[in-house]
């Protein structure tokens, strides 16, 4: 392991430019120009106004060995940090004792590109400027990269646009995201920033808290996996899939996760066009989503989970032990899609704002093929043993145009208005009430 003091790295949150740099590997470096750096230290310099800590990691990136950054706050100014030798790995002392500062306002602070077993760990970024786009970790068009304990910090004036961005390309192939702590920012992961898929990415055990639009942001994906229940809390989307015409987010699998407090749906399943298939989701817990904001219609109410094309297509979704409570509107709803199965759920206490206005489950007249099967929608858990009155209007409601729809078995007492509704075409529902 080398480190970056080695290359002259001073980490103490203070701006020492190239110029500024007197002493360096026991030359007199005083009044040196730009060739006389590049000739010696830093071939890549473009400019005696970069930083020292910059020029630094950049030069001990090239190594393609592990680089540690010691204790302190390395200021990275406005240039992107862009490693691209296999086996490069930036590994800070803790989030605690290491911090990268960026001043990029529209580019990536940190790159890992076009390389292999690389990554970032034990460590803390911030911006001292409001970014408008790019990421404070990029991961593109890479084979095994990772990041490990690593937290990424953003307030008003000093944000990030996106965490963590992800791109594909024709080496991609194994990205790796565990141990995250995600504050603020419009986007704590974004999967998928241009036209290119990225496959086999893993998400695990982590928190991205107040993103201004999504905790995760899924485009164009084959294989998403996400576990050991992650937390997006306070987003205005938990999780949000957004593939516009020609990209495809297939194969997300979700083990154990938690949407809480959403400004808008704490699950929005959706499409700018494009297609989102073969999706599986193993006890996920989405509550409270939208009760937040106050002067909420009900045409701007949200869900715990939303379904819908919108001009795309939605097939092949699977929730089993879904726990949807406490939001503005639907517990579940399916605007449209096709395929898609709900077993085991506990929908309680939905339509929070305005009592018996929304339903436990709602399936829209876009909506074919869906089958709900055990489990219950009706009033239970914390808020029923507090002795809190019933407000979901009805446990599952299939409205008219809804076609091909399977309701058996789910135990849908104690709503405000009744059971069930069953207006759809070709649809069933068993029994069809409950004593």
């Amino acid at each position: 392991m080398i480190s970056v003091k080695d290359f002259g790295a001073v980490g103490d949150g203070l701006s020492h430019p190239l110029s500024s740099i007197t002493a360096m590997g026991g030359l007199n470096t005083q009044g040196w120009t730009l060739s006389q750096w590049q000739g010696t230290f830093f071939p890549n310099a473009t400019s005696l106004s970069q930083e020292i800590d910059f020029l630094a990691h950049e030069r001990a990136l090239q190594f393609g060995v592990e680089v540690s950054a010691p204790a302190g706050v390395y200021l990275l100014g406005a240039s992107p940090l862009v490693a691209s030798v296999d086996g490069a790995r930036l590994i800070g002392a803790g989030i605690n004792a290491t911090t990268w500062r960026t001043a990029n306002v529209a580019g990536d602070a940190v790159v890992f590109r076009n390389m292999s077993g690389g990554g970032i760990f034990n460590g803390r970024l911030t911006s001292s400027v409001a970014k408008t786009a790019g990421a404070a970790v990029l991961f593109e068009n890479g084979h095994n990269l990772s990041s490990t304990g690593v937290r990424i910090d953003s307030q008003p004036g000093q944000s990030f646009h996106i965490a963590f961005g992800m791109k594909g390309g024709a080496n991609q192939f194994l990205y790796t995201v565990e141990d995250f702590e995600i504050n603020g920012g419009a986007y704590g992961f974004f999967i998928g920033t241009d036209s290119s898929l990225v496959q086999d990415v893993w998400i695990g055990k982590g928190i991205a808290a107040s993103c201004t639009e999504a905790g995760l942001r899924v485009d164009n994906v084959g294989g998403l996996y996400i576990y050991n229940s992650p937390d997006l809390l306070g987003c205005k989307y938990g999780l949000w899939t957004y593939p516009a015409s020609g990209q495809t987010v297939s194969g997300l699998v979700v083990s154990g996760f938690l949407a809480d407090t959403s400004t808008g749906h704490g699950i929005n399943l959706t499409t700018n066009g494009g297609t989102v298939v073969d999706c599986a989701f193993t006890t996920v817990w989405t509550s409270s989503a939208g009760t937040t904001l106050t002067g909420v219609s009900t045409s701007e109410a949200y869900a715990g989970v939303w379904i819908s094309a919108n001009g795309g297509q939605i097939s092949g979704l699977q929730f089993d032990g879904l726990r949807s409570l406490n939001n503005v509107s639907n517990g579940v709803h399916i605007a449209s899609g096709s395929d898609i199965s709900i077993s085991n759920p506990q929908i309680t206490y939905n339509s929070a704002l305005s009592v018996g206005t929304f339903h436990g489950i709602y399936i829209g007249a876009g909506a074919e093929n869906v089958s709900v099967t055990g489990g219950r929608s009706g009033p239970l858990g914390k808020f029923k043993t507090l002795g809190k009155p019933s407000s979901q209007a009805y446990g599952v409601f299939v409205d008219a145009g809804a076609q091909y729809t399977a309701i058996n078995g789910v135990n849908a007492r104690g709503n405000v208005s009744g059971d069930y509704v069953n207006a759809g075409s070709h649809s069933w529902i068993t029994p069809s009430s409950w004593p």
